[in-house]
C-alpha cells in the first residue's frame, strides 16, 4: 500500500513541474532568437581576428637627426610701423543731407565742395540765383 501512495505521490510531483501551456512556447522563442546575436558578435569578432592577424607590420624608420644652419642676431629696441596699402573706400562716422531754406537754380559751388570733404561753420559752398525768392520777397 505504501507503494501505491509513493506513486501517486509521484504523478502528482510530475503533473506538477511540468510547464503551463504558454511558458514552454515563450521558452522555445527565446531559444530560437538567441543564437542570431550571437552568430554575429561571434563573426564580428572572427573579422576583427583576422584583419588584425593580416595586417602589414611596419618597420621602424632609423631617421639621423638633422643638422639646421641659423644665423644668429642681436636684437635692439626700436619704433617700428609697419605701412600697408590696400584699396578700398572710406566712409565718415556722419552723413549730414544739406538743404537750402530757398528754391532756385545753383548759380556756383565752391572750389572745396566735394564728397567726404570737410567745411567749417561760415564756409561758401553753394550760390543760389536770387532772381526766383527775391521775386516771392517782393510780392509778399
Amino acid at each position: 500500500m505504501m507503494d501505491e501512495s509513493q506513486n501517486e505521490h509521484d504523478d502528482m510531483v510530475h503533473v506538477a513541474d511540468a510547464p503551463k501551456p504558454g511558458e514552454g512556447s515563450r521558452l522555445r522563442r527565446l531559444m530560437r532568437r538567441l543564437p542570431m546575436p550571437l552568430l554575429v558578435i561571434a563573426g564580428g569578432i572572427l573579422v576583427f581576428s583576422l584583419l588584425m592577424a593580416s595586417k602589414p607590420e611596419t618597420k621602424p624608420n632609423d631617421r639621423k637627426e638633422r643638422v639646421w644652419s641659423v644665423a644668429a642676431r642681436t636684437v635692439a629696441y626700436d619704433i617700428y610701423e609697419p605701412s600697408i596699402s590696400v584699396f578700398g573706400e572710406l566712409r565718415a562716422k556722419r552723413e549730414v543731407r544739406l538743404r537750402a531754406l530757398v528754391s532756385g537754380e545753383v548759380v556756383d559751388t565752391d572750389a572745396n565742395f566735394e564728397d567726404g570733404a570737410r567745411v567749417g561753420k561760415g564756409d561758401l559752398l553753394l550760390t543760389i540765383d536770387p532772381f526766383n525768392y527775391e521775386t516771392r520777397l517782393d510780392e509778399a
